[in-house]
C-alpha cells in the first residue's frame, strides 16, 4: 500500500494602504494548492490503477478609492477568480484495450480512474462614482466581467463487461446482504 502523502497550501495576504488623503488601495490574493498523489487508490494492492488529483484555486482583487472633493468619491475595482482541478492524473491508460468488469455483487466493479480536468477563470472590473449633497447621494458606475469554462475529458468508448444476477433475483439479496 503506497503512503498518502496530501499536501495543501493556503498561501493568503491582504495590504490596505493610504497612499495619501484622497487614495486609497487594497491589494488581495488568496490561493488554496492541494496535490493528493494518492487520492483514488490502486484497486488491489500494487495493480499500478491508482491516480492523484491536484487542484489550485485563487483569488486576488485589488480596489482604488479616489476622494475627488468632499462630495465625490470614485472606486474602482477588479478582481481574478481561477479554479482549476485534474482529476486521475498519472492514472494507468490500460483502460483503452482492457475491459472494465461490473461484477455486480454489491458496490464492487473492476474500474479505472480516467483522467479529466476543469478549468475556470473568471475576471471582473467595476468602477463606481458616489455624489453626496446633505442627506442625498446618488450612486452611479458599470461593471464588467468574463467567465470561462474549459473542460477536458479523457476519451471513453472503452469495453465494459457486466456479470453477475439480473436485475431483483432473489439470491441477490444473499450475495449483497451485509453479514
Amino acid at each position: 500500500q503506497r503512503p498518502n502523502s496530501q499536501r495543501t497550501y493556503y498561501p493568503t495576504f491582504r495590504v490596505d494602504s493610504n497612499l495619501s488623503q484622497n487614495w486609497r488601495l487594497s491589494v488581495s490574493y488568496n490561493q488554496t494548492k492541494s496535490n493528493s498523489p494518492n487520492a483514488n487508490p490502486d484497486h488491489w494492492p500494487g495493480d499500478g490503477r491508482g491516480a492523484a488529483n491536484i487542484s489550485n484555486n485563487a483569488s486576488t482583487s485589488v480596489g482604488l478609492q479616489t476622494i475627488l472633493s468632499p462630495n465625490l468619491v470614485n472606486e474602482f475595482r477588479g478582481g481574478w477568480l481561477y479554479t482549476a482541478q485534474w482529476f486521475g492524473v498519472d492514472g494507468p491508460d490500460t483502460y483503452r484495450t482492457v475491459p472494465r468488469i461490473n461484477y455486480n455483487y454489491g458496490d464492487y466493479a473492476d474500474t479505472y480512474y480516467v483522467g479529466n480536468s476543469r478549468y475556470q477563470p473568471n475576471f471582473s472590473v467595476s468602477n463606481t462614482t458616489t455624489w453626496s449633497k446633505g442627506t442625498h447621494s446618488i450612486r452611479f458606475g458599470g461593471n464588467w466581467y468574463r467567465e470561462v469554462n474549459k473542460y477536458w475529458d479523457s476519451e471513453e468508448g472503452f469495453t465494459i463487461i457486466g456479470l453477475g444476477l439480473a436485475t431483483n433475483d432473489p439470491a441477490g439479496d444473499i450475495l449483497t446482504r451485509d453479514a
